[in-house]
């Protein structure tokens, strides 16, 4: 059904409401990784559509549980546990970034929080701005498939608004409308579960690449001390696209638009 879609890139329209560039971070200035002017020259190892069963664990368990359970980890694991790195949907945060960073805390656990927070409140957002993040750092480009689950999801998300909308004042449709909310629900579920699997195995094919993988920030590879807002250059290390060594199975167990919370 995502195939009625389009797959390009994100169009500067549906980039209106929101800032075109990193916001806040340590990517700040850099382009939206969406948008036409921020696609890298790397491809991901997987396309999302491959997440069910090229990672089937992650997959599983976030459709599960509506992406709660794997939200937070994801972000731990794309910022190496550094939670110093942390800023509110990394920088991307559709409205009041400046606002959302000035209340973050500078220690690493209150950022930790914050964290948790975000995927708690926001879990679409969250997700999508973990994988927003692997993009620029990697120089990643998305699947075109990949734009067609989102803007599926997206589709089936303000249809279901609309239809809530609507039974308001016609009683009659109540029962469509709760039949078009229950499958956003589950259309989120599945974006989620295949967003979160090809951030899983992208991150640990990084890993597994060595030091060779680590950001360049200048003589001191390693170095994170940047000046505040102060965008560091980095390489993109990816292959282009899955090499024939693949990336190690998923363990057992360990977003874009997200469904709004209705009163059952």
């Amino acid at each position: 059904m995502a195939c009625c879609c389009s797959d390009e890139p994100l169009t500067e329209e549906e980039q209106q409401g929101s800032d075109t560039k990193v916001q806040s971070g340590e990517f700040a200035g850099r382009p939206n990784p969406l948008g036409p002017d921020g696609q890298g020259e790397n491809k991901f190892q997987i396309a999302m559509k491959e997440a069910p069963c090229e990672n089937y664990g992650c997959f599983y368990l976030t459709c599960i549980t509506c992406s709660y359970g794997t939200n937070w980890c994801l972000r731990r694991q794309v910022l190496e546990k550094d939670w110093s790195r942390y800023y509110c949907c990394q920088g991307l945060s559709p409205c009041c970034q400046e606002q959302l960073d000035n209340v973050t805390p500078a220690d690493p656990n209150g950022r930790a929080c914050c964290a948790w927070c975000e995927c708690c409140v926001c879990p679409g957002l969250a997700i999508a701005a973990t994988r927003s993040h692997l993009m620029i750092e990697y120089g990643l480009t998305p699947d075109p498939s990949d734009n067609q689950i989102i803007r599926f999801n997206n589709c089936i998300q303000m249809l279901a608004c609309i239809c809530e909308i609507c039974a308001m004042f016609n009683p009659d449709l109540r029962e469509a409308a709760d039949c078009i909310h229950c499958i956003a629900q589950i259309v989120f579920c599945c974006m989620a579960g295949c967003m979160a699997g090809q951030i899983d195995i992208e991150k640990r094919y990084q890993q597994s690449l060595g030091p060779a993988s680590a950001p360049l920030l200048g003589p001191e590879a390693h170095d994170r001390d940047t000046a505040p807002g102060q965008a560091p250059e980095y390489r993109a290390v990816a292959h282009d696209g899955p090499t024939d060594s693949t990336p190690p199975p998923p363990p057992p167990c360990l977003l874009y638009t997200s469904p709004s919370p209705r009163d059952s």
